[in-house]
C-alpha cells in the first residue's frame, strides 16, 4: 500500500531529477561585447604591376598610384592593405616592398604591407600583379536591441560611444613591432 508520504517523496524525487537533468543542458553563452560592435565601411582598389623581375616601378603605374590617391584622399583612420607581387627572388621582393613604402610613405592612412609567399623560383609573368585596397569605415553599428534578454548591449552601446575612430574596428593600431 502507498501511502500519501511515499507518493510526495516519490513526486520530490521526479521534481529533483528533472531540475537535475535541466541544470545538465548547456546554456548558449551571451556574444561579448566587442563581437557586438561592427563597422560598415567601404572600399575601393587599383591594381598595379610590376615589371617582370623588377623591383621598381614605372613612372606610369607611379602616376596611377598617385592618381588614385588623391581621388580617394586617405584619412588617418583608414586602412591602406598592400598586396605586392612576388617575383621568385628575394632580393627583387626586398626592392619591392621598399618601393611600395617609399611611394607610400607620405599617406596618412595605416598601412599592411601584404606578399604572398611561395617556393616556386619562376613565378608567372601574368601574376605581376599587385592590389592597393582603401578600406575606410562609416560609423560603428552595435549588433544588438537593448532589453533584459540581451545582455551587454548597453556595454556594447557606451563602448562604441567610447571609440573615436571608426577605423580602429576594422583594424586596430598594433601595439607592438616585431623586429624586421
Amino acid at each position: 500500500m502507498i501511502t500519501v508520504s511515499s507518493r510526495i517523496r516519490r513526486a520530490g524525487l521526479g521534481t529533483v531529477l528533472a531540475l537535475l537533468a535541466a541544470g545538465c543542458a548547456p546554456v548558449a553563452p551571451h556574444p561579448g561585447v566587442v563581437s557586438r560592435l561592427s563597422a560598415p565601411y567601404e572600399e575601393v582598389q587599383l591594381e598595379y604591376k610590376f615589371p617582370y623581375g623588377s623591383g621598381s616601378l614605372p613612372d606610369a603605374e607611379r602616376s596611377q598610384i598617385a592618381s588614385f590617391l588623391r581621388s580617394v584622399s586617405p584619412q588617418e583612420g583608414d586602412l591602406l592593405i598592400v598586396t605586392i607581387p612576388n617575383s621568385g627572388n628575394a632580393a627583387v621582393d626586398r626592392a619591392r616592398l621598399s618601393t611600395m613604402q617609399a611611394a607610400l610613405a607620405l599617406v596618412p592612412s595605416r598601412k599592411s604591407f601584404n606578399m604572398p609567399t611561395g617556393f616556386s623560383e619562376r613565378p608567372d609573368p601574368l601574376r605581376g600583379t599587385g592590389i592597393l585596397r582603401l578600406t575606410r569605415a562609416r560609423g560603428i553599428a552595435v549588433g544588438c536591441q537593448p532589453g533584459a534578454a540581451s545582455l551587454g548591449c548597453a556595454n556594447a552601446a557606451n563602448l562604441a560611444t567610447m571609440i573615436g575612430e571608426p577605423g580602429d574596428v576594422l583594424g586596430p593600431h598594433t601595439t607592438a613591432r616585431m623586429p624586421d
